[in-house]
């Protein structure tokens, strides 16, 4: 409470004048954890660094990806296609866009012991977007049946689509194989429940196809590209920015009832962590990669993968 009644009074002034001097950042469209890290960081910035209000603008397009359609603005969720189509007022500043940071902030240790309070200030939902998250949890909650052991459920999150169209900052295609062996032992003899979250409904096929006996596997039905099938950046494959929104939202109150992440290393996979709180179990399939995370050579991983895949139901054509 203390941090949220300091960051409203920095971001609603009582003297109308404190508007004129403002820290406007640029709101990127990239990844929705990057995205919220951009305007985190940056209302850290204003209160500790500018002691001015946070704003936050559009530069290069007149709308943020999540609230309106990338390439055209189409179906928008409001009419200002930003983040006030969800979340209360950031402030009743005015944004400066010739004065716009575009600049990325590191997250350094004083900005990082308060993340999730001020995460949670920014992205308070609209009343209308509590009940739309809440009616897409209350199912999947009840998939997430704890097992006779009382063992709680593991996040596995598959990121892929355009990770490797990287170019030298490229990542890799990991196989399902990969996520499952970092399931502990015990898990996987019972048939563990796990929450699985990607971008890619190839890995949904890949998992029932071939780890169906290792894992209670659940999965929200919505749209997905398949490999790199959408190309660069494209994260709203169902073209509903308000359906991703919600998803997304939903996603991160979801995890919250399993106790151990299974990820490679993105923004997201941040978020997820960050979500389900410091006592959780955070296992990555790229710890062993060394310098070798973003790499040029990661970019043939996802013909490499498929070939694997295939290799695999050849041997299981034969054993047949």
């Amino acid at each position: 409470a203390v941090v949220w009644r300091r960051i409203y009074q920095n971001q609603f002034r009582n003297d109308k004048n404190d508007c004129s001097s403002t820290y406007t950042r640029h709101m990127w469209s990239s990844g929705f954890g990057t995205d919220m890290e951009n305007v985190v960081l940056g209302m850290q910035v204003a209160m500790l660094e500018k002691h001015a209000p946070l704003t936050m603008t559009l530069i290069d397009k007149p709308w943020w990806h999540y609230s309106a359609n990338k390439n055209d603005g189409s179906n928008a969720t409001c009419l200002a296609k930003d983040m006030s189509c969800y979340f209360l007022p950031l402030t009743d500043c005015k944004p400066n866009a010739r004065q716009a940071d575009k600049n990325p902030i590191t997250l350094i240790r004083k900005y990082n012991k308060d993340f999730m309070l001020v995460y949670n200030y920014v992205t308070r939902p609209q009343q209308w977007l509590r009940k739309e998250i809440y009616d897409m949890v209350r199912p999947m909650e009840m998939k997430l049946t704890t097992n006779s052991n009382n063992a709680r459920c593991t996040v596995v999150h598959v990121r892929r689509a355009d990770v490797v169209l990287h170019g030298s900052q490229a990542r890799k295609y990991f196989s399902m194989a990969d996520y499952v062996k970092l399931l502990p032992s015990t898990k996987q003899q019972e048939k563990h429940t796990v929450l699985l979250l990607t971008d890619d409904a190839n890995a949904i096929d890949e998992a029932l196809e071939f780890h169906s006996d290792v894992a209670n596997w659940v999965y929200f039905d919505r749209p997905r590209h398949r490999g790199t099938a959408g190309g660069w950046e494209e994260q709203v494959p169902s073209r509903d920015p308000k359906k991703e929104v919600i998803t997304i939202l939903a996603t991160l109150k979801l995890v919250q009832r399993c106790e151990t992440l299974i990820s490679s290393r993105s923004k997201f996979a941040d978020a997820l962590s960050r979500a389900m709180g410091p006592n959780t179990t955070k296992l990555q399939v790229d710890s062993e990669m060394s310098g070798n995370v973003l790499d040029a050579n990661n970019s043939a991983s996802a013909e490499q993968l498929a070939t694997l895949l295939e290799e695999k139901r050849n041997q299981q054509e034969i054993v047949r």
